[in-house]
């Protein structure tokens, strides 16, 4: 019998059992062992305990109350108390009977001491018979599998730690009034409950992991090799803050998930002084052990916040606010209310809806056709950027400022976010390029600008980011490298903006030309910012109209050159545009080649290797010295070799050139390329090659 229900049985008052220890208080029994008495019963104790199968140690029955009473009561309650006082000590009993016999393996010993020491302090205000009690614990502890001397030894350690602490009248009060930890126990809440026992981490933290997942809305993510949750509480409306910083994610660390759990769970741990389970938070070592579970985790993947409508990769929409177990994006709509999109769109509907979204562009002064095109595939990348694979950078230039290069990357994120554009400017040099790049992935931004660019564009951080599904790089100021997926649409912003090196092959220029001296001072009929952001809940639906039909028509070719590393996108967005009668929004791609440094540096070498050494191997040395001629090619290659290669005199230095050749081997400039042909006198021999 239970001791909540022997308690609900009996209808306990506190007060007349109070008044029975009083009384009994008065007549001159003891209401406690003194010290002396304890260390004699320590010393008789194990004597007098019968040894296991004789009739005094019997099995006790917990529903035999009456014997129980008649065996186990001390003088004063069996003469003097109650019929509640009695039955309330026998539930004690009972209750000691049920925690030793209910206790798992790892929390056994915990039971036997706690039941011990509860039933030693009712034995030191004579409230039980001691030597009875104590025999109960020991042999309720050799049914659970202790020998008898191990047994004997623990019962009687906390047995004779409870006799020093015996039960007060107030104490008594608070027990019989259901106020102690005696009375019942917290109700269930729904939640799992996870009891704390040593040896256990394993299977508690797999437990813990369980109460996340049992959650009806997703809290805690995993994203690349990192625990996540998404905030959404910084969202501001877009009509009233248009600057404020939308949904965002948080990388969660032990602190956060401590309080995850504890919310995910009914946390409990053992008390021996009281016998029962205390509610406490989950323990700060669950939390570290799960964190460094890293690429263990069952929780779901989030591979990016969305604030817009979007279709999945396999062409199905994604409507629905909250998580996406399907694609494994975040949808935070905000307060903005989306039209539908047509499901059954065909050509003319994505005519009709394109020309919708192309209409608010109409003021912006493009050099050619086919950078509105660009413009436009810009808009629809960052609508399905988490379904693609990769997607291209988007380059807006201008000959001057005041053009509405700002003005265009505030378009593209004000319809996939509500808000302008995140800006970021460059860095120093490519290592705190790299640091930021790092950031804004981390943060979960879907759309990210490089304003302003003024130096050449270009590096390893962010061709990589751009040809990758995943980002990998160290957390600034510690040890630990992390994994981030890279599903953001990058724009950039510039006048004369430069492209270097292999980003070239990468980017999708989209140039503006007001043919003006001042364009900032030109009028515009009506405020583009604030038009999307009124009509946001139409235009978004009137894009994803476009890449809708397209995607029912079957995706049909249009014979476009191939864009390397952007297969996907060229198929999915360029072809889309294309379909609809706009021009190739890679047009532009073959301006990128006249700006871009490294290609006519590459080109003025190869020229000038061909008309003064022709096909012949040469040595480093032999072209630093051919340098040093005084003729025209020779002059043209000590120039162009300086740029990329020189020493502090301006003279190539030969070390530097050598790494610059084994940089652009095998590229190919206007039909020729130079190669590694050998060693001579264990020196490379570099030679120019017709394609």
């Amino acid at each position: 019998m239970g001791l909540q229900r022997t308690l609900a049985d009996a209808n306990l008052g506190a007060n007349s059992s109070a008044a029975d220890f009083d009384q009994h208080k008065k007549c001159g029994e003891p209401a406690a062992i003194n010290a002396s008495s304890a260390k004699t019963l320590r010393r008789n104790s194990a004597a007098e305990i019968p040894p296991v199968g004789t009739p005094a140690a019997a099995e006790l029955d917990e529903n035999s109350l009456e014997a129980m009473e008649r065996e186990y009561l001390g003088s004063w309650p069996a003469r003097f108390g109650s019929d509640a006082l009695r039955r309330f000590l026998t539930s004690v009993l009972g209750f000691a009977i049920e925690t030793i016999r209910d206790a798992s393996a790892s929390g056994r010993n915990g039971a036997i001491d706690s039941q011990a020491f509860l039933l030693g302090r009712f034995g030191g205000s004579d409230l039980l018979r001691r030597e009875p009690a104590l025999n109960l614990v020991v042999h309720s502890a050799i049914k659970v599998g202790l020998q008898p001397e191990e047994a004997r030894e623990r019962a009687l350690k906390h047995f004779d730690d409870g006799l020093s602490s015996p039960i007060s009248n107030q104490e008594l009060s608070r027990m019989l009034s259901g106020e102690s930890p005696l009375g019942p126990q917290p109700e269930s809440d729904g939640r799992e409950v996870i009891s704390i026992e040593g040896g256990c981490l394993t299977s508690i933290v797999d437990r813990a992991e369980q109460g996340l997942l049992s959650a009806t809305i997703p809290q805690v993510f995993q994203r690349g090799d990192l625990l996540v949750r998404v905030s959404e509480a910084e969202a501001q409306d877009e009509l009233l803050s248009p600057s404020g910083r939308g949904p965002t994610i948080y990388r969660v660390d032990s602190h956060n998930l401590v309080e995850r759990f504890t919310q995910a769970a009914r946390w409990v741990k053992f008390d021996v002084r009281t016998g029962i389970n205390r509610n406490i938070d989950c323990p700060d070592r669950v939390a570290r052990t799960y964190l460094a579970r890293r690429g263990a985790w069952s929780v779901p993947p989030l591979r990016s916040i969305i604030e817009a409508p979007t279709i999945r990769a396999n062409g199905t929409i994604l409507s629905e606010p909250g998580y996406d177990a399907q694609s494994g994006n975040y949808f935070a709509p905000g307060s903005t209310q989306f039209r539908a999109i047509e499901h059954r769109a065909t050509l003319d509907d994505a005519i009709r809806c394109l020309t919708e979204v192309a209409f608010m562009l109409r003021g912006f002064p493009w050099l050619e056709d086919s950078d509105r095109s660009a413009a436009l595939a810009a808009i629809l990348t960052a609508l399905v950027r988490p379904s693609l694979r990769t997607a291209p950078l988007f380059a807006f230039r201008a000959p001057v400022m005041g053009s509405g290069k700002s003005l265009l990357a505030d378009c593209v994120a004000l319809m996939a976010t509500g808000r302008t554009a995140p800006v970021l400017t460059q860095g120093r040099d490519e290592e705190e390029d790299r640091k930021r790049i790092l950031s804004i992935l981390l943060d979960g931004d879907s759309i990210a600008c490089i304003d302003n660019v003024e130096r050449p564009l270009g590096g390893a951080a962010i061709s990589s980011v751009l040809t990758q599904e995943t980002y990998k790089d160290r957390l600034l100021g510690q040890n630990q490298t992390v994994t981030v997926p890279t599903h953001v649409t990058w724009l950039a912003t510039g006048n004369n903006m430069i492209l270097h090196g292999d980003i070239t092959t990468r980017v999708v220029p989209c140039d503006l030309d007001a043919k003006c001296e001042r364009p900032e001072e030109r009028e515009f009929s009506f405020d583009l910012r604030e038009h999307i952001r009124r009509n946001r809940g139409v235009l978004v639906p009137a894009a994803l109209t476009v890449l809708r039909a397209f995607n029912r028509a079957d995706r049909p070719s249009q014979g476009l050159t191939v864009f390397g590393r952007f297969e996907e996108w060229s198929d999915t967005v360029r072809s889309a545009l294309v379909w609809c009668g706009e021009p190739d929004p890679c047009e532009g791609r073959s301006r990128i080649e006249d700006t871009d440094p490294v290609r006519s540096d590459l080109g003025e070498v190869l020229e000038c290797w061909s008309q003064l050494f022709g096909s012949r191997p040469l040595t480093v040395a032999e072209i630093v010295k051919a340098t040093q001629q005084e003729c025209e090619f020779s002059l043209r290659l000590r120039t162009t070799l300086g740029d990329v290669a020189g020493g502090s005199s301006g003279v190539p230095n030969a070390r530097r050139l050598g790494k610059w050749l084994a940089q652009v081997a095998g590229r190919i400039e206007s039909g020729r390329y130079v190669r590694k042909n050998g060693v001579s006198h264990k020196v490379a021999l570099w030679q120019l090659v017709s394609n």
